[in-house]
Formats: C-alpha cells, structure tokens, sequence
C-alpha cells in the first residue's frame, strides 16, 4: 500500500501547482492576479480553470481560507476524509465540509489547512505529505476565497473530532468519489467563483452540483472542490495509475 501512496504522491506533486512558501495576498488586484495564476498552473484536473468574471464584480477584500484535501489509507483503501458540521455554528452549520478555516495572521495556505485539520479531527502532529494546490474557489455569500491544499499521508489518522467544529467524520473512498463525480458533471472548464457568473452551471447541470454521502448531501464549494479533485484523479488514471485500485 505504502508503494501505491508514494507513487500518487509523486503524480500529484508532478501536475499540481507546488506548495507556496508565501502569505495569503491581500488587497483585491493581489489575489485577483495570484487566484488567476494558481488557476491557470498547466496540468491540472481540466482545461479551463481560473475561468472567472470580470475583475469589477469581484469582492473588494474577501474573506481568505483554506481547506485539506487528504488522501490516507483505511483497510488498504485510499481515503479522503469530510466534516459534518454541528447544527449549532453560526456558520455552514448542518454542512459537509473538507477540514479547514480562516487563514490566521502570518501563515501560508499549507500552515493554515494544516493547522484547522489538526485541531479539527484532533490528531495533532500526525504527519503527512505536502502535494500541491488545486484551485482557489471564491464563495459570494460568504465573501470567502478557498484555497484547497492537498496531502497524503501513508496511515490512517486516529480521529478525535472536536465536537465543538465537528459532528461527524465522513470517509469517503476515493473510487466512491469518482463514482459519485461521474465524468458527466466536469464540464468544459472548472469555475473559479461560486455564486452569480456565467459559469455556475443552471438547468440540467445544475442539478447535478452534487451528491449524497453516507446520507448527508454534499454541495456548494465542496462539491466544487471536489469535482477538480476527481477530474485529476481521472487524468491520473488515463495516464497508468490504478485509483480504482487505490
């Protein structure tokens, strides 16, 4: 299993953006500029990424975030594990969610993503390996601008969740994901922004924006995320890695 998780490590790191050694940018023509450069990085899980609208309907200063992607083995399975948030927050409340939050003073994406998946699922210090950066998502109605970090990690994590953030933990198979994202709702291109734009899907496709997981629904950002994630994964596998054998 260890030889399969290093060689998906190694395809990762070779057709993500590599993992930044800077700060969150600030200001609205930094992000605009540094969002459409990560969102155009070549190789990544479709054509088209970093599609967004005009510069003059983007947010002044958005709120900025970021969220893991982690890929670890369960039972010879690789995994990707998602948040149920208790009905309480103020927040997203009820929702399923990748681990993750608002990024502190001072960190980079990675240190963020990383430091809300520890707190989160309560395995401080559990290690893991940095793969790369999928593509920044902006959410209107939150005003958020979701950095997606991805890791693997060679075992399984032993979860605490903090009741306080999390109410459930869901993991989700990696071919159950590429059966639940059939190729279908890729699309021609990945949206950059979640929220009023001409490429938020409507009618027919809209209705495809997500999917049931162990019960619970998964949409919004999260289903956009993982959409990219899945195309990737597909793209991997047209290239000789077996994921449906991971």
């Amino acid at each position: 299993m260890a030889q399969n998780i290093e060689q998906l490590l190694r395809h990762l790191r070779r057709r993500l953006a590599a993992p930044s050694d800077r700060q969150m940018p600030e200001g609205k023509s930094d992000w605009l500029i540094e969002a459409d450069r990560w969102g155009r990085q070549p190789g990544l899980g479709a054509p088209g990424i970093g599609d967004k609208p005009s510069a003059e309907k983007c947010d002044l200063k958005p709120r900025l975030a970021a969220v893991l992607i982690f890929v670890y083995p369960k039972g010879r399975i690789c995994h990707v594990p998602l948040l149920v948030r208790p009905t309480h927050l103020p927040e997203h409340a009820g929702q399923v969610c990748l681990p993750g939050g608002a990024i502190e003073s001072g960190e980079s994406f990675e240190e963020a993503a990383i430091r809300e998946f520890y707190e989160e699922l309560g395995c401080p210090g559990h290690p893991l390996e940095l793969a790369g950066l999928l593509s920044p998502v902006y959410v209107r109605s939150s005003r958020f601008l979701v950095q997606p970090v991805m890791a693997v990690s060679f075992c399984r994590p032993q979860f605490a969740p903090n009741p306080r953030e999390v109410s459930g933990v869901l993991e989700l198979p990696l071919r159950t994901l590429l059966e639940l994202m059939p190729e279908g709702t890729s699309g021609g291109g990945l949206p950059l922004f979640v929220g009023q734009s001409p490429a938020i899907p409507t009618g027919q496709a809209a209705e495809k924006a997500e999917f049931m997981c162990l019960g619970y629904r998964v949409w919004g950002a999260t289903w956009r995320i993982l959409r990219e994630f899945a195309e990737l994964l597909r793209n991997l596998e047209n290239e000789g890695l077996p994921i449906t054998a991971l």
